[in-house]
Formats: C-alpha cells, sequence, structure tokens
C-alpha cells in the first residue's frame, strides 16, 4: 500500500497560492491608483480604455456640467500612470462631471491643443460648468489635489 507524503503536495500548491495572491494585489484597482509603480501595461490599458469611454469634448461642452481635460499621448509614461486615478475619479464623479481625454496625436486635436496652449503630457483642464478654466494641473497628479479642485 502506497502511502502519500502530503507536505511533498502542499508545497507546490502554497507556492502558487501565494504568487497568486500578490499578483491579485499589485494589479488590484485600488492598489494601482496610489502606487507610482503601477504596471505600464495596466495603465496603457486603462488609458486607452478611458479615451474610448470619455465623453465627446463637444457634448461636455454642451451639458452645462464642470469638465475635467486630459491632454494625453499614448507612449506617455505618465499618462499611463494616471489613468487609474482619473478611473477612479471618474467612478467617484461621473454623475457629476464630465471627463474629456484628448490624444494630442490625434491631428483633430491640434487647434484645442494650440488653443489651450498645451506644451507637454498630461495636461489637465478643469472647467467650470460656463467652460471656463479654472485650473491647469501638469505631469503626476495625487488624487486629492484632483478632489479639492473638483469640489471647489
Amino acid at each position: 500500500m502506497k502511502v502519500w507524503n502530503w507536505s511533498s503536495i502542499e508545497k507546490p500548491w502554497m507556492g502558487l497560492v501565494a504568487v497568486l495572491a500578490i499578483l491579485i494585489f499589485v494589479f488590484s484597482p485600488r492598489f494601482t491608483a496610489s502606487h507610482p509603480f503601477s504596471s505600464s501595461l495596466s495603465g496603457l490599458a486603462t488609458l486607452q480604455h478611458l479615451s474610448r469611454t470619455a465623453i465627446d469634448y463637444d457634448l461636455a461642452l454642451s451639458n452645462g456640467k464642470p469638465t475635467l481635460v486630459e491632454f494625453y499621448a499614448t507612449w506617455c509614461q505618465t499618462c499611463q500612470h494616471m489613468a487609474p486615478i482619473l478611473q477612479h475619479l471618474e467612478a467617484e464623479y461621473g454623475d457629476h462631471i464630465n471627463l474629456v481625454l484628448l490624444d494630442i496625436d490625434d491631428p483633430q486635436w491640434s487647434d484645442l491643443t494650440q488653443d489651450y496652449q498645451i506644451r507637454g503630457v498630461p495636461t489637465f483642464l478643469v472647467l467650470n460648468s460656463n467652460h471656463e478654466v479654472t485650473r491647469v494641473l501638469s505631469g503626476s497628479v495625487p488624487l486629492q489635489r484632483f478632489r479639492q479642485y473638483l469640489q471647489e
């Protein structure tokens, strides 16, 4: 009769469970939104998703809500890093603000890029309900700072 050595079976499974737990934690939205070393691939995927689901610029200006506009580029690592933070803001304020993402490499936004004098990415504009720029932010912006300006 063969006797099973359970300890030899448990060790590989425990290692696999530990690795899976770490991966789930590292790639969870709460973790990636608050840590600067989040995966650039997940940031790029989030940025691309946000750009597809964000409200159209002209529609944003016509609905009377305050608007957060991001001028970004897909190749920009800081833009990718900021994507989970914007996703969090969209979830938190989505009914009260417009989130607009404009890719500076898309020729249709070149006039707006010049009008707003965008010199680097990411650049964020906070527009009030009258379409007036109330804040201009650039680079990596903490979630708290966005909250502060969006609540003004």
